[in-house]
């Protein structure tokens, strides 16, 4: 989907319908809140298709657009601190459209989770009574920058409050509050991230565990997996079974020998396909989430798992000295796609299959092109963000 105004990209044959959300049209958080879901997904499904067919890319069998319930599905949100308005109070939620330090606590929002409103209420209370500013970005000055809540299917609730080093807010007391609220799930990790960088995006420079452990945990398909603060998990818990019982499917049919998962993360998806395979080898740039894969690789019990912490292009190039060819290879990449050295690798491999993973559209379809030798077989949509423009789709390509 564009990046253009949603509002401007829906047709006429959709009737608006009253939103839900009070501050729907001001708010970021979402798009689509005007028209019914069933229209949403239409539209969607729609704009998407027809980007394959600019692109002339056909031949493909269409499996459907799949979706779970549109609400509450966010397990994580990045709730920024701020204020009501020019001159006003502090505030703690959601941006505001074409507004720099402008929020919106989003007490009507049905994107999150009941839990998520006491947790941020609780906190924006808390902070108000404590002597402690606000971040400007621009002055970088300040002491207050985020409060990040992720919550799994099975409960188990994190709260990370973003500060820098000049807090000082009894944090003690903030956990014993926490402590107190009533909730649907539980606490099960409070962490004190101090980021005195001035870049907008969280980067610590130290993490303190406040309470309970350093990490959460999230249950699928009879597996554990652990999320620490910084793990790349779906956002919509619900959306990933359906997503990930299509991989599933996939390499079940295939029954392979080798298996790289590329982009690997935690390793959730090597795990939940490992039954499938011999041998699978996830890849993953970040350290901290191959420590998390290897870790509950072996909680699960699974044992032809195993994961490296390296860039895709690099590893895929060892891998290749030291192994066979794979006869799988799944991809999820970053929004923006693959480098062009790891579409390369890929190449290098000459594996019969990929399953490609995207949440962007125009970036699939670009790396697709480069991937002359494959074509598409089958083709899934998965609503994992319901109420906003995005889409994901999951490719099965099989080399000709």
């Amino acid at each position: 989907m564009t990046k253009k105004n949603p509002e401007l990209l829906i047709p006429d044959k959709y009737p608006r319908i009253t939103p839900a959300c009070k501050d729907f049209g001001v708010c970021n958080g979402c798009s689509f809140q005007n028209i019914s879901y069933e229209d949403e997904v239409s539209l969607k499904e729609e704009r998407t298709l027809e980007l394959f067919e600019n692109a002339d890319i056909k031949g493909f069998s269409y499996k459907g657009f799949l979706t779970a319930n549109p609400c509450g599905y966010k397990n994580k949100m990045e709730f920024s601190f701020g204020d009501t308005g020019k001159g006003g109070d502090m505030a703690l939620g959601i941006g505001k459209k074409n507004r720099y330090y402008e929020v919106i606590t989003p007490m009507d929002c049905t994107l999150i989770d009941e839990d998520y409103k006491k947790i941020v209420s609780y906190a924006l209370e808390f902070f108000k009574n404590s002597s402690d500013p606000i971040y400007h970005k621009r002055s970088a000055t300040g002491t207050l920058r985020y409060l990040v809540v992720r919550k799994t299917l099975i409960g188990q609730i994190m709260v990370n409050i973003v500060t820098t080093s000049t807090l000082k807010a009894d944090l003690t007391r903030f956990v014993y509050g926490l402590a107190a609220l009533e909730l649907k799930g539980f606490i099960a990790s409070v962490l004190h991230t101090i980021n005195d960088t001035k870049s907008d995006a969280i980067k610590p420079d130290d993490i303190i565990t406040l309470q309970g452990s350093s990490y959460i945990k999230e249950e699928l398909f009879g597996l554990s997996f652990m999320i620490t603060h910084s793990s790349f998990f779906q956002t919509n818990s619900r959306g990933a079974l359906i997503l990930y019982d299509i991989i599933r499917g996939i390499t079940k049919d295939l029954s392979c020998e080798n298996v790289y998962d590329l982009f690997s993360g935690v390793g959730t998806i090597a795990q939940i396909i490992s039954p499938f395979a011999e041998n699978v080898t996830g890849i993953e740039l970040i350290p901290e989430a191959v420590l998390a894969a290897k870790e509950s690789a072996i909680e699960n019990k699974i044992y032809n798992c195993s994961f490296i912490a390296a860039d895709v292009h690099k590893a895929l190039a060892e891998l290749q000295r030291d192994q066979n060819s794979p006869c799988l290879i799944i991809i999820d990449p970053p929004r923006m796609g693959l480098h062009p050295k790891a579409l390369r690798e890929i190449k290098n491999t000459n594996t019969e299959n990929i399953i490609y993973i995207s949440c962007n559209p125009n970036s699939l379809i670009r790396d697709i092109a480069e991937l002359e030798n494959y074509n598409i077989s089958s083709l899934w949509f998965v609503d994992m963000f319901p109420r906003t423009p995005h889409v994901e789709s999951v490719v099965h390509l099989r080399r000709r």
